[in-house]
């Protein structure tokens, strides 16, 4: 969508010196200046603007014009890659905020993945809380969990995953449900560094979010879990499970099965015995299947002692 340096230079020839020499003023710019501007880009005309004018546009004015064209995305791109090329513009983070929420509001995302990325390497550290203020939303009638949740992703994929943390607590924080793709994006980081603890800590913060959102389809348990068998990190998985019970989070046996059967048959039976006794002292409670698993597992090595053993204690139980 963006376009090349080539064809913003082609849209307007070159601008005497001296009008970028003259001082800049603070005061907001002229209406005329401003309209002349829009409808140039409108039309995709730049010649329709006056050079002699062109020294009066500051870079705190981009935002303005972006304004004005939020309803022709296409322009506005024009507009702010013409700004950098044409007038040697140095984009404030107010300018690329605005762009950014221009683009989403349009669902360009591929753009906007780029766009971020220029303003994480120019301005390094930035709060979205203080900066995305309310009028932005309505500006351009872009849905704050959308905004918000493709920054989480777009952290994630950066590798910046402590700022995916802290912007997940200011999601929490403001009441704002994230998006299905991006919490599986953020869970995924996660569990490829192995952050058990935060983990279980996003569940807990994210309870009441999740619940107006996605979570009633969404097994964060299992997601987990599954995680950290592909990586055969067999230890997360114990650690896991018993943190998410250590903590009250509801966790259905039904999965606890599935994974124990899926170590029985990766050779992983040791783990599935451990797993076994988490689920005896910690929960949930270990069902028919459960110890049925774990008796043909037995059986098929040759332990028999060990799988009379289970049997019996699945008797006394109570599941016969």
């Amino acid at each position: 969508m963006f376009i090349s340096r080539a064809k913003i230079q082609s849209l307007l020839k070159p601008i005497s010196r001296f009008v970028f020499l003259r001082l800049y003023s603070t005061s907001s710019p002229p209406k005329s200046l401003m309209s002349q501007i829009t409808e140039a880009f409108r039309q995709e005309n730049v010649k329709l603007i006056d050079p002699q004018i062109l020294a009066q546009v500051q870079p705190c004015h981009v935002g303005t014009v972006l304004h004005s064209l939020a309803n022709k995305p296409n322009s506005a791109v024009e507009f702010f890659k013409w700004c950098e090329v044409v007038l040697g513009f140095n984009h404030t983070l107010e300018s690329y905020v605005n762009f950014l929420c221009l683009l989403l509001s349009r669902r360009n995302f591929d753009d906007g993945r780029f766009v971020f990325g220029e303003m994480i390497e120019k301005f390094q550290f930035i709060d979205f809380g203080v900066v995305l203020g309310d009028e932005l939303f309505m500006i351009y009638g872009l849905n704050k969990s959308t905004m918000y949740s493709f920054i989480l992703d777009s952290y994630c994929g950066l590798g910046f995953i402590d700022r995916s943390i802290e912007l997940f607590d200011i999601m929490c924080g403001k009441r704002i449900v994230v998006s299905k793709y991006a919490l599986l994006k953020f869970l995924d980081s996660l569990v490829d560094l192995g952050r058990v603890s935060v983990i279980v800590d996003v569940i807990g913060k994210s309870q009441n979010a999740l619940m107006r959102g996605h979570a009633q389809d969404f097994d964060i348990y299992s997601f987990s879990m599954n995680g950290f068998m592909k990586k055969g990190e067999m230890e997360m998985v114990l650690e896991f499970h018993s943190k998410m019970m250590e903590r009250g989070f509801p966790v259905d046996i039904v999965s606890c099965n599935k994974f124990l059967s899926r170590l029985c048959k990766v050779n992983c039976v040791n783990y599935a015995h451990k797993l076994f006794l988490l689920l005896l002292e910690v929960g949930p409670i270990p069902s028919v299947v459960t110890f049925s698993t774990l008796i043909k597992t037995c059986c098929e090595e040759g332990k028999m002692g060990y799988a009379f053993e289970l049997y019996n204690l699945m008797v006394e139980r109570g599941r016969p």
